[in-house]
């Protein structure tokens, strides 16, 4: 780090911290967050946290557009020297140090060291044939097996890898013999370490925080051939002037350390952390330097990190990452198959990017944290916190050094004062018709409650396994020991009309939606009974069936094994609703994804007829030509979820 300038005026470094080019002028820009009554509204809730004794210091900086639109420093960094909070005041960002480290081994993706789904054991062979934990023997001796599937490289920047926290159990005695994060560790040694123990669940299976991260920097070494804080150093902090952020604080610098202080849980009264238990990590040169915490940070600096972020991967000129590699650490990559997720939801509702929480929906309850969804995050052990909400062009740093992690609902005030206190609306309308639907002739297929429009092809009831109805929406469930529910169509049958519907495919999900169907009897040989055109849904980059066909014609949003679609761009991310539309009017026939057309067709002209003779549909005479047919939605024994499916005659 360098020595701070301590020559220059307050007023000088808030007019100079930040100078960074103003985006394009957007008509349809969001009106500003950080108005005067928001403004108002944080240093109310600022001041009133350390009047009751919450936090004995707090800063909180946030740009918007491109300009610095809040700086507020309240309390003291260290009250029994009587240093207030200030813009130079060098806090512990505990787990913020994981996103940093995310952005370090991303700048490797991107020149093809490595890809995501890579098994880790591929650069790191210390993890292959890893052992899951599943029990003790009468003995207490450990019961192990054999991992499902490798470690990734996915897993490991979600929190998916299955690595064993040294909790109060059998398996976290092992961890703690293992003394995996001796601070006098190399990170080649850590990772041996941490390889030599079993893993708490199959990779993949489950969210659970843990160590993760510090395999990256372990990775981010290796892949690079230079030391891991050097390789920090000179990727991101150089180049971001983040002059004041590292693993070790100089002692030119240790006036602007802030104090650790404890907040008794059952009386409120805040004390001091002996300094040689805080500054214990960041005062001594250990050979450890963990991907999962460590790092010490101004306001500033950490700021310019979340704008780089925000300005999709560069600030100022300097380019750290490329906008679509900021755009994939911040895409939801949890499925819906991934149940069991520790606290997690805890921060509200949000999915795991890489290195980052990512907000899905709005609030469901005014108890959760507020924000916008698009945006991600993270925080840290001390209650610090930031985020990035690229919608309204948006950045926020809050620091203060509190422990434990916030019992004191600092960040969900802190976001109820910048966006102003959330109150959730109305039933957003999920499977409900609106005023203007019902004027124009749509019917729901689904209600959310009851499958009543529904049947199996082969009776006249719907089946009773496998598809599932839960918080309004219906889904494939199959469980161990039961038969598959098989295909379901809708019991009335439609010519000319307009349908759509919302899904959500999970990794590596197959399914697929047809009309026009129409149930042969006796079946035709390879094909089944209830057949029709399909719209496709599938994992494209999961699933094998994306490679087979012709010309991609079995990807999504496709005429299933005719002709191909053109999703680029259209589709949302695995974990994310999509809204399908089919349109068939006469021969003509149209699939949209997300209000972008995919596909369009006119059944028996010549590209339609050469791509139908090379299909598997050939021997289904009149396929897909009948006067009216039945809607289907498929079982191939994959979770796809759906939602709001319904259908006009047009």
């Amino acid at each position: 780090m360098k020595k701070t300038m301590f020559a220059l005026s307050t007023l000088f470094l808030v007019a100079v911290a930040f100078r960074i080019p103003h985006p394009a002028k957007n008509t349809n820009e969001p009106p500003q967050v950080i108005n005067r009554d928001a403004k108002s509204r944080i240093d109310e809730m600022m001041k009133s946290y350390i009047e009751s004794n919450k936090t004995m210091g707090l800063s909180a900086l946030i740009l918007e557009k491109g300009k610095e639109v809040y700086f507020n420093a309240v309390g003291y960094a260290d009250k029994e020297a009587n240093i207030p909070m200030n813009r130079n005041t060098i806090v512990r960002i505990f787990s913020m140090t994981k996103p940093i480290v995310g952005v370090a081994l991303m700048t490797l993706y991107e020149k093809g060291k490595f890809k995501l789904d890579d098994p880790l054991s591929k650069y790191a062979p210390e993890f292959s044939d890893m052992k899951v934990f599943v029990g003790t023997d009468a003995s207490g001796n450990p019961i192990q097996e054999s991992a499902k599937r490798p470690i990734t490289i996915r897993d490991i920047t979600r929190h998916t890898a299955g690595f064993a926290g040294a909790g109060n159990t059998p398996l976290g005695t092992m961890v703690r013999k293992a003394d995996v994060f001796n601070r006098n560790n190399t990170l080649a040694e850590m990772a041996k370490r941490l390889a030599s123990l079993p893993l708490a669940f199959h990779p993949g299976d489950q969210w659970a925080y843990g160590p993760s991260v510090d395999v990256q920097a372990y990775l981010v070494e290796k892949l690079s051939g230079k030391p891991f804080d050097q390789y920090l150093q000179e990727v991101i902090f150089n180049p971001l002037k983040m002059m004041h952020t590292g693993y070790y604080v100089p002692e030119s610098e240790r006036k602007n350390f802030a104090a650790v202080y404890n907040r008794n849980r059952e009386t409120g009264i805040l004390t001091r952390q002996p300094d040689s238990t805080a500054n214990l990590l960041n005062t001594n040169h250990w050979t450890l330097k963990q991907g999962g915490l460590g790092l010490t940070s101004t306001i500033d600096d950490y700021m310019k990190f979340a704008q780089m972020l925000l300005h999709q991967g560069q600030l100022n000129g300097v380019r750290i990452l490329k906008p679509e590699t900021v755009k994939l650490m911040a895409t939801n990559h949890l499925s819906d198959t991934i149940s069991k997720r520790m606290w997690l939801p805890d921060r509200g509702q949000v999915g795991f990017g890489i290195d980052f929480a990512v907000r899905l929906a709005p609030p469901k309850t005014e108890a959760e944290n507020n924000g916008i969804v698009g945006e991600f995050f993270w925080d840290g052990a001390l209650s610090t916190l930031f985020w990035v909400d690229p919608k309204n062009e948006l950045t926020a740093v809050l620091f203060t050094q509190l422990n434990p992690y916030d019992q004191v609902k600092l960040h969900n005030s802190f976001r109820d004062a910048v966006y102003g206190e959330y109150h959730p609306g109305p039933d957003p309308g999920d499977n409900k018709l609106t005023g203007k639907e019902k004027k124009e002739g749509w019917q729901l297929l689904f209600d959310g409650k009851s499958m009543s429009k529904w049947r199996s092809p082969g009776s006249d009831s719907f089946p009773a396994h496998a598809w599932t109805i839960n918080d309004g929406t219906i889904f494939l469930e199959k469980l161990a020991g039961q038969p598959s529910g098989g295909d379901i169509i809708t019991r009335e049958q439609f010519n000319d009309f307009e349908l759509t519907w919302d899904f959500k495919l999970t990794e590596g999900a197959n399914s697929g939606v047809k009309y026009d169907v129409h149930i042969y009897n006796p079946p035709v040989k390879g094909l089944g009974s209830a057949l029709g055109p399909e719209y496709q849904l599938l994992d494209d980059e999961r699933h094998p069936d994306a490679k087979l066909g012709r010309n991609g014609n079995r990807k999504l949003g496709s005429l299933y094994d005719i002709l191909p679609s053109s999703t680029a761009g259209a589709l949302h991310p695995i974990g994310e609703w999509n809204t399908a539309r089919v349109i068939a009017k006469g021969n003509h026939v149209e699939h949209w994804l997300n209000g972008v057309k995919v596909l369009e067709y006119d059944k028996g002209n010549e590209v339609f007829n050469d791509a139908f003779a090379h299909s598997k549909f050939t021997q289904a005479k009149d396929y897909g030509k009948r006067e009216k047919g039945h809607i289907l939605i498929q079982d191939h024994g994959n979770k796809v979820f759906f939602k709001n499916i319904k259908i006009r005659k047009i």
